[in-house]
């Protein structure tokens, strides 16, 4: 019987949400136009691009966001806690994140989960960190 690495099953686990449709939590608007109608979501989270992210890497996220109640984005491990959190100030942007969690410090390998919150709404999608 063949064995595999953890990173081997984490990247078998990772495609087999992103295939099975578990990659959005919320509602977006469509490329052209990123915040959804009145009707909808008022925010957008873009893909995490390079995802997977390797160590010693940097990943960006965009963002857009109608209502600018207090916004912030926050990355959580597999176990939903918190590992990085930053509090935004413009309507729309991007940012960058480097893998170090709050305290400068290198995170894990695994599944990450970056989420989007404003005004009560969110958006969450997922991120693989790995060597």
């Amino acid at each position: 019987m063949k064995t595999y690495g953890f990173a081997t099953w984490l990247t078998a686990l990772f495609f087999l949400l992103v295939s099975t449709g578990c990659n959005i939590i919320g509602k977006q608007g469509d490329a052209q136009n990123p915040l959804a109608t009145e009707n909808e979501s008022c925010i957008y989270l873009g893909d995490a691009n390079p995802n997977p992210m390797h160590f010693g890497g940097s990943t960006s996220i965009d963002y857009s966001i109608k209502d600018t109640s207090d916004p912030f984005l926050i990355v959580t491990n597999c176990l939903e806690q918190e590992v990085y959190r930053v509090n935004l100030d413009s309507h729309q942007g991007s940012i960058a994140w480097n893998g170090l969690d709050s305290r400068n410090r290198q995170c894990g390998e695994g599944v990450y989960f970056y989420k989007l919150t404003s005004n009560n709404q969110s958006v969450t999608k997922k991120l693989l960190l790995f060597r």
